[in-house]
């Protein structure tokens, strides 16, 4: 049994992508599996994403940046280094990574398109607990540098940091995956006013893995290291992209280009629905929250009713 002071943050991405997102947000919210989401501002449903916001008082808000697809909220020569010749976002990580490594990115034009996104949001009356990104290109270190300037200079204080807790020895995607953003994220120095969750769990375990016995290991692997370094309060966030789709469903944006989110909603979706989540926080004496509950300087919840299950 963990004996540190435990906060579990439960974030669904990509809300204001898709009516399914939306719907598996309310539902699980409902149900307490969810705290908090992110908001994408150039997603083809924002609005309707607002107004479900809006209606859940209970659950953190923050801001998805995305440089990776759809289209820009700025003019196409303010982020000429981050389109395609169609004015779109290149709507590919590699592609978008090949830039990056080739220093043609201008950093300012993506510091104009993040600033534009939260300030959308800013604009619509929510004041957003934090910040990530899609696919958490935030992480390549330029990034990260830029994503941190804005946090500070909005007054967000929580960002994502993906840095699970993973071994190298498993050699699958999704855990190459989490290596490569683990070396990011080591090459981060952290910025003084801005607080990141201490590790993240559903990067590795996703889809059909996103599942309460998998969490129960990550869990008692993690904060048994965690307690023999010291005895802080401990932040995890659980990332998860559920969907309940519906027949009439319109089909993801094109302009988003190739997804395969959609392949992961119905398997998280049922994942997190299930009654066992319960039980394994309770084992870890964890409390559900979301960042704007949480103090970033002691890392411990304020203003929060009691959320331990």
């Amino acid at each position: 049994m963990n004996t540190t002071e435990l906060s579990i943050v439960i974030n669904v991405d990509d809300l204001g992508l898709h009516p399914a997102v939306q719907r598996a947000v309310a539902d699980l919210a409902a149900r307490g599996m969810v705290t908090s989401t992110t908001l994408l501002a150039n997603g083809p449903f924002f609005e309707q994403a607002l107004s479900l916001a809006k209606d859940m008082p209970e659950v953190g808000i923050g801001v998805h940046c995305n440089v990776l697809r759809g289209r820009p909220l700025s003019q196409t020569k303010q982020v000429s280094s981050l389109v395609g010749e169609d004015g779109l976002f290149l709507g590919s990580y590699p592609a978008l990574f090949a830039r990056y490594m080739s220093n043609r990115i201008d950093y300012q034009q993506l510091a104009g398109e993040w600033r534009a996104q939260i300030q959308r949001v800013l604009d619509a009356g929510i004041r957003p607990t934090h910040l990530d990104s899609e696919k958490h290109t935030h992480v390549w270190p330029a990034f990260m540098r830029v994503a941190q300037q804005l946090a500070e200079e909005f007054g967000i204080p929580w960002m994502r940091r993906p840095k699970e807790c993973s071994p190298l020895t498993r050699l699958d995607k999704p855990g190459i995956r989490c290596s490569f953003l683990n070396v990011c994220a080591s090459l981060h120095r952290r910025h003084q006013n801005v607080a990141w969750p201490d590790t993240i769990w559903g990067i590795a375990d996703q889809k059909d893995d996103l599942r309460p016995e998998a969490l129960d290991r990550h869990l008692a692997a993690w904060t048994t290291k965690a307690d023999k370094k010291n005895s802080a309060p401990l932040v995890l966030e659980i990332c998860c992209h559920p969907g309940l789709p519906a027949q009439d469903d319109p089909p993801l944006p094109s302009e988003f280009g190739r997804m395969r989110v959609d392949k992961q909603w119905n398997a998280e979706y049922q994942n997190l629905a299930h009654a066992d989540w319960k039980t394994i926080f309770s084992r870890h004496n964890a409390r559900l929250v979301h960042y704007g509950q949480l103090c970033p300087r002691t890392r411990k919840p304020t203003n929060v009713q009691d959320s331990s299950i």
